[in-house]
């Protein structure tokens, strides 16, 4: 795979010769590479991009060694969802559940100079979500995995930002098959919670003026909701539960007119929590090129597909959260990495 140097315009200013890339994808959060040449092949770039892919990689972080053998330059960097991180949201935004997403999050990018592409996806409408005072990145990420959606920068004679979601391709990957060479499963239900109750504290005066159904503790006066998981795990795994103190974000105003909104945003924020004490299920496939079962042909990054493991008599749908890369001279390896981390609402 040929990769090409770019300057801060992104004008390609050379090739970049390498003895080995790493191309880490990812879709829960920015991807990276890094890229290790002799030093004398060594291009100060800006940005890199890979023949026909569609990455652009922002470099970060160029290091230099000499050794015995010769002198080397490794090239560390992530790739442009990253500028998504530019931009911080504000502390009590409300993503509102009539309108498009997209248009809420663009708010914060085409301050940035990112645009939205004209083959973006709409993103599925859900329940109201206030977003932290966070990287723009961050929280949007945080918000899509709860629909196994996500999103990709990318230029076009400038930036450009693609909503996408998840496309169920059918494929099953199995060594039986002969399009899997190994197939790593691991579970670990160390985090694990089942179910989270939230609090949110409501002022004395305002209970005073009518706001009624709170629970008087510790001489405050809390409103309270819950989010269980639908996840099918053992029952003893449904005992696992955990309870968070909210406090309310700026632009809801905490009034007895404001009861169910609050009540509704408790639920929301006990989802969203639950994401963070998930079943942490990783499958890791090393797959075999066969025919119509072809990386970034058949299959690609975000995509849903089937892995059959024997050792476990299951059979398991996910999707594709990551992408290992390795690039050779000759050679290419790559190891897909399944994760799940839909909650049902």
């Amino acid at each position: 795979m040929k990769v090409f140097a770019f300057d801060e315009n992104m004008n390609r200013i050379g090739e970049l010769k390498y003895i080995q890339l790493l191309w880490d994808r990812n879709n829960t959060e920015p991807g990276g590479f890094t890229l290790y040449q002799q030093s004398k092949h060594y291009i100060e770039a800006a940005y890199i991009m890979a023949e026909g892919r569609r990455e652009v990689g922002i470099v970060y972080k160029p290091s230099y060694k000499s050794d015995p053998n010769g002198r080397y330059v490794t090239t560390e960097g992530k790739f442009a969802e990253d500028m998504t991180n530019d931009a911080t949201t504000g502390h009590g935004m409300t993503i509102v559940a009539s309108k498009r997403m997209n248009d809420q999050f663009m708010s914060y990018l085409n301050a940035k100079g990112i645009k939205e592409a004209n083959d973006s996806e709409s993103m599925k409408q859900r329940d109201e979500v206030i977003t932290r005072c966070l990287d723009v990145g961050v929280e949007m990420y945080r918000i899509l995995a709860l629909d196994q959606e996500s999103f990709q920068i990318n230029w076009n004679g400038g930036w450009e930002i693609k909503f996408v979601k998840p496309r169920d391709t059918g494929i099953r990957f199995s060594k039986g098959i002969g399009n899997a060479k190994e197939i790593v499963y691991s579970q670990d239900m160390s985090v694990y919670k089942h179910k989270c109750t939230g609090y949110v504290e409501i002022p004395d005066d305002v209970v005073k003026e009518g706001y009624s159904g709170t629970s008087y503790v510790g001489g405050k006066y809390y409103e309270s909701d819950s989010f269980t998981s639908t996840l099918k795990v053992e029952d003893r795994f449904k005992q696992k539960e955990m309870s968070m103190d909210f406090s309310m974000p700026e632009g809801l105003d905490i009034t007895a007119a404001n009861k169910s909104k609050i009540k509704a945003q408790i639920v929301q924020m006990c989802q969203l929590e639950l994401l963070n004490h998930y079943v942490i299920r990783d499958i890791e496939v090393t797959p075999l090129q066969i025919a119509g079962c072809r990386y970034l042909i058949d299959y690609d990054l975000g995509d849903i597909v089937l892995v059959e493991i024997p050792e476990v008599g299951i059979t398991y749908e996910a999707q594709i959260i990551e992408v290992h890369e390795v690039w050779e001279k000759n050679t290419q390896t790559y190891t897909i990495t399944l994760g799940h981390k839909k909650i049902k609402r």
